[in-house]
């Protein structure tokens, strides 16, 4: 099935807001719908390794990119990126 919904995350130093955070928006109903980007901006806490414990814990939802820090509108940036790009693939 294909996604209706992307949904960029910001993290930059984000690792609690992302534990805490990213698992509300996992209700089954909506999960084969929606696609959840959680862009690592070159933090430098434990928010990269929470992001990849996300994208383990629900591969089918969480895709996890990591970037060197470029503020928040690169991270933005990168998340349309590769919507688009996830777009061209289906």
């Amino acid at each position: 099935m294909e996604k209706i919904l992307s949904i960029v995350v910001a993290a930059y130093q984000a690792a609690d807001f992302l534990i805490k955070g990213i698992p509300t928006f996992m209700d089954e109903r909506v999960m084969s719908d929606i696609e959840v980007m959680i862009v690592d901006d070159g933090s430098t806490d434990d928010t990269a390794e929470a992001a990849d414990r996300l994208g383990r814990q629900y591969p089918d939802t969480v895709v996890v990119i990591h970037k060197e820090n470029g503020g928040h509108g690169s991270v933005i940036n990168t998340g349309i990126g590769e919507v688009f790009l996830h777009c061209g693939r289906r």
